[in-house]
Parts: C-alpha cells; structure tokens; sequence
C-alpha cells in the first residue's frame, strides 16, 4: 500500500481556485464601489478630537506578508517538512508526483488562506458602519464646529474645511480595526496549529514560546492602533474577538482535522523532531508501570 500513488482529481484544486475567489472578489467591490454609513458627529465629541501622528504603526504589508505569509506559512511548512511521513506513499496529480507532506501543507494552508480572506471581507463588510475614527474633528476640521455653534447639537450634514482633508472614506473605517483583526486571526490559527501539531521531547517550552510570541505580536498590533490614535480601543478589542473566533472556527474545522489526522496517521511509525513519543512507547512505559 505503502507504494501506491492516490490520484488528485484536478476539479478539486479548481473547485478550491474557484470558492478562495468568491470571497476574494467582493473585497475589492468593498473597497472600490461601497459607501460606508454617513454617521453625523457631536462637536464636543473628544473621542474624534485626537492630533494625527504621522509615524505610523506597523504597516499593513508587514502584517499580511511578513507576518502572515512568511511568518505563519513558514512555520507551518517547515513543520510539515520535518514531520513528512517515511514511507513512500505519495500523490498524483496528472502527470506529477506530489510528495505526501506537500499534500497535507496543502491542506493546511489551504484552510489558513481561506480563513485570511474570510476575516478580511468580514472586516470590510464591518467597516460599512461608518463609525468615525479618533482624529475625525482634527483632520476635517467641519465647518459646523467653527466659531459659534450650538452645544451638544448632533450634525449629519457638514464640509470640511481643511483642503487637505475634504474627503476621505477612510475617515469612517474605524470600526473594527482591520489589523487588530487579521493579526489575531493569524496568530490565534497558528497557536492551535502548534498546539494540535507539534510534540518535541528536545524542549518542552519550544511549542509554547513560538505561541506566546504569536499572540503577544497580535496585541502589540492592536495596541499600536490606539497609541497613533488610528482606532478607538473598543475598536481594537472587538477586532480581536473576530478574529479569534474565526481562527477557532477554522482550526477546528471538518478539513482542518482530517488533515491533521492523516498527518499523524502517515507519521506513526516516524520517530521525527516532531513527534518523538509513540504507541510504542507509552505500551512500553505501562507494562513497566504495572511490573
């Protein structure tokens, strides 16, 4: 068995192209073509009245690239790698021999990216409430709140005065915090990956350092939003309850799973970096136990 090559059927890596493009796509509808909520603004309102720092926090590229490509898609690839099973069944794809640990990173990351894209639209999707961020009244500088006017009066309707700053949708993108929300989507699927995955008897504290980094990058992330007043923290903190529970959901998944237990399966009789203590072993450490 262990020489015979599982055949891919090439409808399922279309089919998987085809749904990662169906909530790929609408993302950019989002951001090109949607008009948030116009939510109107009290003038004493000292939640909009922050300065605009013009350091900014870490940048979106260093979230979704270093972060999410290079930092999470490379830890999981190399933890695939060093637990690739030993034995010699692998897949095909036509004409192309696809090693079994190639296939399970597939599996995984093919999950993980879906998710990203999903929490990404749901950020979008969000974002359309409209609510104004904290250096609103600084940047726009309304006219409503010039001079005299009258006290705690709700205003709709309003033009900035500030040419610099007449109009910018991104003024009502503050809710949620759409790096707080992917940066804890990544970190959070990551750690219950590691914790799902990896068993190393050379260092207890490897899988449990490589977690606690993942999550304290995800709260600096959002932290850094409220410090450069980019977010209100209620803001930050709902983006982080979004995507906690969407990595839950996708770590925990029917396909994540059954992923998962094929890798275990391939690797029991593989004492690698990655799973070191196997059936064999507690059998022996019982019937020592009992004697």
């Amino acid at each position: 068995m262990q020489n015979e090559k599982l055949k891919l059927k090439p409808g399922k890596l279309i089919l998987d192209i085809l749904l990662l493009n169906c909530i790929g796509w609408p993302i950019y509808f989002l951001n090109e073509w949607s008009e948030p909520f116009k939510r109107g603004f009290f003038c004493e309102d000292t939640s909009l009245q922050f300065p605009l720092v013009e350091s900014s926090t870490i940048p979106g590229w260093a979230v979704y690239y270093l972060a999410g490509i290079g930092g999470v898609c490379g830890i999981i690839t190399i933890t695939e790698f060093l637990a690739r099973p030993r034995g010699k069944q692998d897949y095909s794809l036509l004409c192309l021999r696809i090693p079994n640990w190639i296939y399970n990173l597939y599996c995984v990351i093919g999950v993980y990216a879906y998710g990203a894209v999903f929490t990404r639209l749901t950020v979008n999707v969000l974002k359309l409430s409209g609510i104004l961020r904290p250096t609103f009244l600084t940047l726009c500088k309304p006219d409503v709140c010039k001079g005299q006017f009258p006290p705690f009066q709700y205003h709709e309707e309003y033009t900035c005065t500030d040419l610099n700053y007449q109009y910018r949708k991104s003024w009502r993108f503050s809710f949620p915090s759409g790096h707080s929300t992917i940066s804890m989507y990544m970190m959070i699927f990551l750690a219950l990956y590691l914790q799902k995955r990896v068993s190393w008897s050379g260092s207890k504290l490897l899988k449990h350092f490589l977690q606690s980094v993942a999550l304290l990058f995800s709260l600096f992330v959002g932290v850094t939003r409220v410090g450069t007043y980019k977010h209100h923290g209620s803001d930050v903190i709902c983006g982080w309850i979004i995507g906690g529970v969407i990595a839950l959901h996708f770590s925990s998944c029917k396909q994540l799973g059954s992923c998962l237990n094929l890798i275990q399966i391939c690797s029991n009789d593989v004492l690698s970096p990655i799973e070191t203590f196997s059936n064999a072993d507690a059998q022996t450490l019982t019937r020592t136990v009992q004697t």
